[in-house]
């Protein structure tokens, strides 16, 4: 694809600035990073705003977001490549920066005030920026003394006011804020913001299938009801959830949505974060995406969404495009699935068994087994049962199992906290005093983890991953659910502790997690030790 110029210079007027603006000009103060002018309207330094990461609106590319958010890149350098890529005719890049061009939309469905970065930023140097972008002042630990914000609302705004610092003009470099602190309810800011973005029709359908889920996750996690006389905790079904949802939204908004809308809109998350960006970017709407779920692969789904975006086709377009699923014509067809189905589910099972039995020990399985084979009167099931002992005797000393290891419950005191795949997330701070946490316990770097989550902005957005799939582990554990069993190294001059983490570091943090909501829980994990 032909290399494309990328200009700002479209329109050469250029806004005079009166007395007033020289006098509050010269009062700024570069130390502080900011400087006052009107009705507590501040010009703030860009290279002191981080964005927002938790917000469902993505702006960047999946690459470019996950290397700012990891503090690889600063937000220059992201909109300098951003710009690299669209004249080399990088369409989503292209289509992030806008022509200023129609929307894509169809329907109600999608956002009104999307007409391209460049456009934006056109009007940013012409006239100024008319409303200010809202910021929150933050404190961050790895730098103190130093004053920075996160970008609240007005993401467009920031990241124009970026790509109009890249042309050299120094005057784009600050921009105006209205400055306010983080709420001290920050969770109930939180449910509201995730229950205004869910009900917006002037929200683009990916951040709002993200807000959805955002809500979505933390009720999975509060409506949790813990069974009497048992310590595991029974989750909500997926039908309680997603009426759930609509409820949540429905409180804060006044505008309820039904179950099947959200089904359909968590069915977009699906796609690859690539496919997501390009959707994104280009403003589909559920209605043109939902002929999209139904093809298998990722290639066929990026093959058509590049054909709704090039060709601007309606969601009835799109459908016309996509076959139906061809009905099923025969008993016999339905029979025979039905016998598949049933059969993968018990082989499943079966395997699950004897996965367990193994990890029993051959007197403890052998005790079982000829327990049962003496109770049993059936001539034939006891010679089954004694077939089967035969079976699993085969299945231990079988060469294949060689290099298994012993599976026992190992304490956790006794693991050396994981810590090596949180290193990318962490500054160079963070990460001495993580070093230094391991050499107490895995409860101790959780807490500083933790700690650091809930005062560091940047450090939470970084972390965001890491917390969530060990909150998930951890509900799993709770609720007696089946995971996977870690793998345990035993390791020599390493103090008090005996075992390394190879696989499953998860899931170690997981009932990490457990013994600090719960003082009474065992502090042991199952696991494969090899020597």
């Amino acid at each position: 694809m032909a290399r494309r110029k990328i200009n700002l210079q479209t329109i050469n007027t250029v806004k005079e600035s009166g007395g007033i603006d020289d006098l509050v000009r010269d009062m700024g103060s570069s130390e502080l990073g900011f400087s006052p002018t009107e009705h507590s309207i501040y010009e703030v330094d860009l290279d002191r705003i981080l964005p927002d990461f938790s917000q469902p609106r993505r702006f960047l590319p999946f690459d470019l977001r996950q290397q700012l958010s990891q503090g690889e890149i600063l937000p220059g350098e992201a909109m300098r490549e951003l710009l690299s890529r669209a004249e080399r005719g990088d369409q989503l890049a292209a289509l992030i920066l806008g022509d200023g061009g129609d929307s894509l939309n169809d329907d109600e469905d999608g956002p009104e005030d999307e007409k391209g970065l460049l456009a934006l930023a056109r009007s940013v140097k012409t006239v100024g920026l008319r409303q200010p972008i809202n910021v929150y002042s933050i404190t961050r630990p790895d730098a103190p003394g130093e004053t920075f914000y996160q970008l609240g609302e007005g993401e467009r705004r920031y990241w124009a006011h970026q790509l109009l610092a890249l042309q050299g003009d120094e005057k784009f470099a600050r921009i105006r804020c209205i400055i306010d602190t983080l709420p001290e309810d920050k969770d109930l800011i939180q449910r509201r913001q995730q229950a205004e973005n869910a009900a917006r029709q002037d929200l683009s359908a990916i951040a709002r299938s993200r807000s959805i889920e955002q809500i979505q996750e933390r009720l999975r996690l509060t409506m949790g009801t813990r069974v009497p006389g048992e310590t595991t905790i029974k989750l909500p079904s997926q039908r309680e959830l997603d009426a759930a949802v609509g409820q949540e939204v429905k409180t804060f908004t006044g505008r309820a949505i039904g179950g099947r809308m959200v089904r359909n809109y968590l069915r977009l998350l699906k796609l690859s974060p690539e496919l997501q960006d390009l959707v994104e970017a280009a403003q589909l709407t559920e209605k043109q995406l939902r002929p999209v779920m139904r093809l298998k692969t990722e290639a066929e789904q990026r093959q058509l969404i590049i054909q709704i975006i090039n060709q601007r086709l309606s969601g009835r377009d799109v459908l016309s495009k996509v076959a139906p699923t061809a009905p099923v014509s025969s008993l016999k067809q339905v029979k025979r699935t039905t016998i598949e189905q049933r059969l993968e589910k018990r082989l499943f099972q079966a395997a699950m068994t004897v996965h367990e039995i193994i990890t029993l020990g051959e007197e403890s399985y052998a005790a079982i087994v000829e327990g049962l084979a003496g109770r049993v009167s059936d001539e034939a099931t006891r010679d089954a049962l004694l077939k089967m002992r035969q079976l699993i005797d085969d299945l231990v000393g079988n060469s294949v199992l060689s290099d298994f290891g012993v599976y026992q419950d190992v304490s956790l005191d006794t693991i050396l906290p994981p810590i090596d795949h949180l290193r990318r997330s962490l500054s160079d701070t963070y990460w001495s005093q993580l070093t230094n946490a391991q050499a107490e316990g895995g409860k101790e770097v959780l807490q500083l983890l933790q700690q650091w989550k809930n005062d560091d902005p940047l450090a939470a957005s970084r972390l965001t991953g890491f917390f969530k799939s060990v909150d998930e582990f951890a509900e799993k554990l709770r609720a007696g659910e089946g995971v996977f069993i870690p793998g345990l190294e035993k390791v020599s001059n390493s103090g008090k502790y005996m075992y390394q983490v190879t696989n499953g570091k998860t899931i170690y943090w997981a009932n990490i997690l457990l013994g600090l909501m719960d003082e009474n829980i065992q502090g042991t994990m199952r696991a494969e030790v090899f020597a």
